[in-house]
């Protein structure tokens, strides 16, 4: 496999780039791996792949190049809660129980249809997470900055 030094500066950029993405840094490696002469075997047992992963992502390489590399959208598994769905019901059933999660958690999931949603209290805490940052970034939050006016007394 010939690479261009376009191409390798790319793939040596992205791998050595703390924004990328590890599994993406490991692609980019198999491809540097083979642009280097080695086998598919070998370059299995550095990256602790089977020997079919690294040529389905040699493969993946030659045909969409190094964009090609990248998880394409709509892989792994879903969330299961959602802020435009989920956040109304989770609200309130916080309102009913502001100091247990695990009742709000069962609240919430008594509200749901037949109990068609059910959550762990680490997704559950997760969601409260995210439902927090919304909350304080958005102009009418529920966590409002006061800031104390210092008079100085001489």
């Amino acid at each position: 496999m010939e690479l261009t030094t376009e191409e390798r500066a790319a793939l040596e950029g992205w791998l050595r780039a703390y924004t990328t993405v590890p599994v993406v840094r490991l692609r980019c490696q198999i491809i540097l791996l083979k642009a280097q002469g080695r086998t598919a075997e070998d370059i299995a047992a550095v990256v602790g792949m089977c020997s079919l992963t690294v040529h389905s992502w040699i493969k993946r390489y030659r045909t969409e190049g190094i964009s090609g590399l990248l998880t394409k959208p709509g892989r792994g598994r879903k969330k299961i809660l959602s802020v435009e769905e989920d956040a109304p019901a989770v609200i309130l059933s916080l309102k009913e129980h502001r100091q247990s999660l695990r009742a709000a958690k069962a609240t919430y999931e008594a509200q749901q249809q037949q109990g068609s949603k059910v959550v762990s209290e680490e997704s559950f805490r997760a969601f409260l997470k995210v439902l927090a940052t919304d909350i304080s970034a958005s102009e009418s939050g529920w966590v409002k900055c006061r800031t104390k006016k210092r008079t100085s007394t001489k």
